[in-house]
């Protein structure tokens, strides 16, 4: 191995480090973050309640519910979920039942850790069975129905059809064994695994000599609100899960690429390789050209509209417009140096030396600034005479008067120009 080849290798590993901690790491902890674990449906309900087992008569029913999933806590990768599901009349409030239960979730497979069935369906949820835990309560084996578009989303239909001993529910027929014969539809948004609808059916019955009872016939639908906010919610995720699993692994995949060609750059501009310095400095000029054309013109242009709108006659501009004017002026005039002093500077042009007039020098370093009238600036009194490139320095000069003219800012200020001079040396000083 040549140590040519150390810093390449040594990029690509950065690169391929960085790469998988963001897969391996990053990306999961901020999918699975605390407030994707919570959730708020409202339904609407309807009951039909059999009055009494010795009539046939049946009363309707017409509540509202509301079902919520809160984080009270984690430790680590598990999480305190409390879940809970309301029911009370819509019209007088009457609460028909309100059940409460606390759940430990594993974040990361969105498993319980009580019955090892899904509290929440998975990311990137597939078209198969899965045992499913109803906002804490049993678990019921969900089914996998259909698929469907809804707002442009692919949405997967699961369903549930179960029966179970709900004795004990009803308390004018405590002592009866009653059962609830309930079938439960989710729909899920696949990529996110977040429920965007919810629909129950249910029959109670008593099992008799004579047959099945009829206690109550009841669905549950959740509403057109809830799941207008639960399906925007999930477009919201889909595209922040873009951005985690495309446009960041991109990002970091291009940073590699170009972290590895600057190496590559970089050690071959150290072995002083002609050839390679020709076709740098042509690309160089290359790219000089299309600046001096995509940026300098487009800047003549602008300064020269603000030229014609300053001088406009039968136009009176406020104080407050002038001066707004004035910073366009001023800034359009400092991008202009500064387009400039980059592009004479990536020419690489050799340094011409030359006698030189220091307050000249200094005169047109200033004359290409656009000082503000709030500062002066004041030059050494006396000229001396230098040796060294005119452009080059007249360029140091205006970066320095700038620096302290932004330093400046508004406030009122005197940037004064120092001279200390010996027999070899003239040295400047700007304050």
């Amino acid at each position: 191995m040549t140590s040519k080849t150390v810093p390449i290798l040594l990029v690509l590993c950065v690169g391929v480090t960085t790469f998988a901690s963001w897969y391996l790491l990053v990306e999961p902890e901020l999918k699975n973050q605390d407030q994707n674990f919570e959730l708020r449906l409202e339904t609407l309900e309807h009951w039909e309640i059999r009055k009494s087992l010795e009539s046939e008569q049946f009363e309707d029913r017409f509540a509202k519910g509301e079902m919520t999933l809160k984080v009270l806590g984690k430790n680590g990768s598990i999480l305190e979920i409390q879940s809970s599901e309301v029911s009370s009349d819509i019209i007088s409030d009457e609460i028909y039942w309100n059940i409460e239960e606390v759940s430990l979730v594993d974040r990361h497979s969105r498993k319980s850790i009580e019955s090892d069935s899904y509290f929440l369906f998975p990311l990137n949820t597939k078209k198969q069975n899965y045992t499913f835990g109803v906002f804490g309560d049993r678990s019921h084996e969900f089914s996998f129905v259909k698929t469907e578009k809804d707002h442009h989303l692919e949405i997967y239909e699961f369903m549930a059809k179960d029966i179970y001993d709900i004795s004990g529910a009803y308390e004018k027929y405590s002592e009866q064994k009653i059962y609830a014969d309930q079938t439960t539809f989710y729909q899920v948004e696949p990529i996110t695994g977040q429920i965007v609808s919810y629909k129950s059916l249910w029959q109670d019955y008593i099992e008799s000599p004579k047959g099945k009872i009829i206690i109550s016939n009841g669905e549950a639908e959740i509403s057109q609100y809830s799941r207008d906010i639960l399906v925007a919610n999930a477009s919201n995720l889909i595209s922040l899960y873009w951005i985690y699993d495309t446009l960041i692994p991109i990002l970091i995949i291009f940073s590699i690429i170009i972290g590895e060609g600057f190496v590559i750059l970089y050690n071959k501009f150290q072995q002083g390789k002609s050839e390679i310095k020709t076709s740098k400095l042509a690309a160089i000029g290359e790219l000089s050209a299309r600046l001096s054309h995509d940026i300098r013109n487009p800047l003549s242009n602008i300064n020269l509209a603000l030229n014609s709108i300053q001088n406009e006659k039968d136009v009176n501009f406020s104080k407050n417009a002038q001066e707004k004017f004035e910073i366009i002026s001023r800034n359009l005039g400092r991008i202009s140096h500064q387009v400039d002093d980059v592009l004479d500077f990536v020419r690489m042009r050799p340094l011409k030396k030359e006698k030189l007039a220091l307050h000249s020098l200094l005169k047109d370093s200033i004359d290409a600034i656009i000082v503000p009238k709030n500062i002066k600036i004041v030059m050494p009194p006396n000229d001396s005479s230098i040796f060294g490139d005119s452009f080059q320095l007249k360029i140091v000069c205006r970066n320095l008067i700038n620096n302290s003219i932004q330093a400046i800012g508004k406030n009122e200020g005197i940037i004064t120009i120092r001279k200390n001079e010996n027999s070899k040396n003239v040295l400047l000083e700007f304050e």
